[in-house]
């Protein structure tokens, strides 16, 4: 372990620490305690020993469930939707058009 993973690890305690804190003094402090929790998780992964290990290929990357892509429904087509958009435009102008001949002014 380098003095920049004890540099890491000190922070990512102190984090811990202060997550800790917030969750036992409650209020709006205990809203933050997730959020420090996981950049706790983040600090711990960045590791300067642990990049070196990832950059040399020893060491994979475990993607954290927050950078999980998720799953959406998939949507209608964009296609199809912008030449509806187009053909219900069309419809409109000449509706407009058709309108304005029945009513001319002079």
């Amino acid at each position: 372990m380098t003095a920049g993973d004890t540099l890491v690890d000190r922070g990512a305690d102190r984090l811990e620490e202060l997550s800790d804190r917030a969750e036992a003094a409650g209020g709006i402090k205990a809203k933050l305690v997730d959020e420090l929790r996981d950049d706790s998780a983040f600090l711990r992964k960045l590791k300067p020993g642990l990049i070196l290990e990832r950059v040399r290929g020893d060491r994979g990357i475990e993607p954290s469930p927050a950078d999980r892509p998720k799953k959406r429904g998939r949507g209608p087509n964009p296609f199809l939707t912008a030449a509806a958009a187009f053909a219900i435009g069309i419809l409109a102008a000449r509706i407009i058009d058709w309108r304005c001949d029945a009513h001319p002014r002079d």
